[in-house]
């Protein structure tokens, strides 16, 4: 009777190789959102991304690189809970000139200076986290 056979060692190595692997892309998946850029509730800052009018009509950024936003420290009220990974953010706008300036560059890169961040606290708010415009100008300009 002829026997084939293989090297039960040999699938031991193969299956423990296998699993570093799966467990070093696991580690890397949960560890993404830990690597994003830090920011605050209530702080005056800058983000680059593409702006798109998303399915509803509503305004949104979508970021180059992905966000944290937690509360200042201090503040209690609950309402600024922390979101990680925030890849895109609603726009809201009162100004008309924010309006064309983001009809200017909407499907387009852009550079939009936040008043403010704050997190969704209405139906109306379709992220989790929101951003007051200031200004709405080309990627490469203040």
């Amino acid at each position: 009777m002829l026997r084939l056979g293989y090297d039960k060692s040999y699938v031991f190595v193969y299956k423990e190789k296998i699993m570093k692997k799966l467990f070093t892309l696991l580690l890397l998946c949960t560890s993404l959102p830990a690597l994003a850029y830090e920011y605050k509730y209530g702080e005056s800052v800058a983000f680059t991304g593409k702006l798109q009018t998303m399915r509803g009509g509503w305004m949104a950024i979508v970021l180059d690189k992905p966000i944290t936003v937690v509360p200042k420290p201090g503040d209690d009220d609950g309402i600024d809970t922390p979101e990680t990974g925030v890849r895109t953010m609603q726009l809201a706008m009162s100004s008309p000139e924010n309006f064309r300036q983001y009809q200017r560059f909407k499907g387009r890169m852009a550079r939009v200076q936040c008043e403010t961040l704050y997190h969704s606290h209405t139906a109306h708010h379709q992220t989790p986290v929101l951003c007051t415009v200031a200004r709405i100008s080309a990627p490469d300009r203040p």
